[in-house]
């Protein structure tokens, strides 16, 4: 039986580098489901649910173990403008606990679930009409996220061929974040308008960010598409309030229910937000499609409509070399061969 009930799919002591205050125990918040906000409240009872991986302290207690590692590397990160180094053990375990973190929280369990409903309605009205046996059911479970979870480790060499540089906020604009804080973006497969599987851990020109305080973010990025800062610099820098204002609208698009933010963050701000982009993020989801070829093999297409904005900063450039590739069709492109034969060897 567990001695920890309660399961924080966001670690405390991430929220804390976005506290209130220098104590680390408070938090400001924006529900936009229930259109409420709340200027201060406690970090213990946030992004946080009963049992969410399992009635035994197992998967809490491998998490435990990796947060407490992450948070020494996150301190260091913020006190010394430095990310480890791409070829290091350390930066293995940062891939690692970014995995995890897109993988544990309940967004990804529901995401899984919505996903796994539309394309069983898709196969059963396209096979027995639209009036059959799924009508009005869906499917569930219990550990839809610790299903997720358990997955993360299988799909870690997927994240092989990105590299990291850390974005420091000279705006006035703080970042904010909030309770899915890992943010896939492709502005590569954007431009080519490549969309479907764009957002995937394997693709081409796929970005990552997270951000670890109102003044810092993690970016993981393809350099073979890439250009971000100078070769030489670790760190890139934006003094631009757009630029940051763009982050933390993918943080609103990518998340559950919930924004977290520290001092300078108004309620005018996050409804604004919510006000100019609720109409987006009701469009983000599962998309599936039932596709019939010419020579009348049949398919469903899964795959998730995810957040675009038309994402612009003055610190990412496309290579003219990876311009110039032309591609077949919409369907994104892997970031290398080599994920390929690895799907091979695991019988997928």
């Amino acid at each position: 039986m567990a001695s920890r009930k309660s399961h924080h799919y966001v670690p405390q002591f991430y929220l804390r580098k976005f506290s209130l205050g220098e104590e680390g125990k408070t938090i400001g918040l924006y529900n936009h489901v229930k259109d409420l906000y709340v200027p201060t409240t406690s970090i213990k009872h946030q992004a946080c649910q009963k049992y969410l991986y399992g009635k035994d302290d197992y998967v809490e207690d491998i998490l435990s173990k990796l947060e407490s590692t992450i948070a020494i590397m996150f301190g260091r990160m913020i006190k010394h403008f430095l990310p480890p180094a791409d070829d290091s053990p350390a930066y293995k375990v940062l891939l690692r606990y970014i995995l995890y973190q897109e993988s544990r929280t309940t967004k990804a369990g529901d995401d899984l679930l919505q996903a796994i409903n539309k394309s069983l309605k898709t196969v059963f009205d396209n096979v027995y009409g639209p009036e059959n046996i799924m009508t009005g059911y869906t499917a569930s479970h219990e550990e839809a996220t610790l299903l997720m979870l358990e997955k993360a480790e299988e799909n870690l060499y997927l994240l092989d061929f990105l590299t990291c540089k850390l974005m420091v906020n000279l705006s006035t604009l703080p970042l904010i974040t909030s309770d899915a804080p890992v943010i896939k973006y492709n502005q590569y497969l954007e431009t080519k308008n490549m969309k479907i599987g764009a957002h995937g851990f394997p693709a081409k020109g796929l970005q990552i960010f997270l951000p670890i305080h109102p003044r810092m973010m993690i970016c993981l990025y393809d350099p073979a598409v890439y250009s971000c800062g100078k070769d030489e610099q670790y760190c890139v820098t934006t003094e631009s309030e757009e630029e940051v204002h763009q982050f933390n609208v993918l943080q609103y698009l990518n998340s559950n229910t919930q924004l977290y933010f520290g001092a300078d963050i108004s309620e005018n701000y996050v409804r604004f937000i919510h006000d100019n982009f609720s109409e987006k993020k009701s469009e983000l989801g599962p998309y599936s499609e039932y596709i019939e070829t010419p020579d009348k093999r049949k398919f469903i297409l899964n795959a998730q409509v995810d957040p675009y904005i038309d994402l612009e900063t003055s610190f990412f450039t496309i290579k003219p070399s990876a311009m110039d590739l032309i591609y077949q069709g919409n369907l994104a492109p892997l970031r290398d061969e080599s994920f390929y034969d690895e799907r091979k060897a695991q019988g997928i």
